[in-house]
């Protein structure tokens, strides 16, 4: 075995440990979320959208300060969907169920979307749970 066989071996055997290590730092990561949601520590955000009528439950996050920086890019990628109106709320709870749900009621939103106080509008929160309503600019 020449040094150069032995290099390409140990450089193989080193990249197949870091892949290895770096799996079990997810896996542990992808535990601790789902122990924290079953426990009911977990926070989640329900983000209800009007025209189209649906609920979708974001998470489970660890902390809420992560939560809200992902919340973020969420709701830009919910935008596309051109929703009337938007409002969503965090939460430190137990999901269980389905994470999308689509209403089939013809509900009328139209004077949800066009009152101007919700346009941008955030409501008090307390430690628990967080606010926020957003519709459509007409």
């Amino acid at each position: 075995m020449t040094v150069s066989d032995f290099q390409i071996e140990f450089t193989t055997a080193a990249f197949a440990f870091i892949d290895v290590f770096l799996l079990s730092l997810l896996l542990a990561w992808e535990s601790l979320l789902v122990i924290s949601n079953r426990f009911g520590i977990a926070w989640w955000a329900k983000v209800e959208t009007h025209g189209p009528n649906v609920t979708y439950w974001f998470g489970p996050f660890l902390t809420r300060k992560v939560l809200k920086g992902d919340l973020e890019y969420f709701l830009e990628d919910l935008a596309f969907e051109n929703p009337e109106f938007v409002s969503h709320t965090l939460i430190q709870r137990r999901c269980n169920g389905r994470l999308t749900i689509c209403s089939t009621k013809k509900e009328d939103y139209s004077e949800l979307a066009g009152n101007e106080s919700l346009k941008k509008m955030s409501t008090a929160s307390n430690k628990n749970s967080g606010n926020n309503n957003y519709s459509k600019k007409s």
